[in-house]
């Protein structure tokens, strides 16, 4: 299953699609502080996780799961 987001830099933004991890739908949120976004998502056991960028949490995927097909 994947996820379409967009995620926003220094106010340019693009979309794409992003893998959930372990059944966990995976989504981008605006930062409180200003206009980016960051990419989130709370795991089965209640646990949060937050990240930079779309290629930060790819790395992380990629790391516990394996390539992306």
């Amino acid at each position: 299953m994947f996820s379409i987001v967009c995620e926003v830099k220094s106010g340019a933004g693009g979309y794409g699609d992003i893998p959930w991890f372990d059944g966990c739908r995976v989504d981008t949120v605006q930062r409180v502080s200003g206009s980016d976004t960051v990419v989130c998502f709370t795991d089965r056991s209640g646990q949060s996780h937050e990240f930079e960028d779309v290629a930060a949490y790819l790395r992380f995927y990629e790391e516990r799961v394996g390539k992306i097909r």
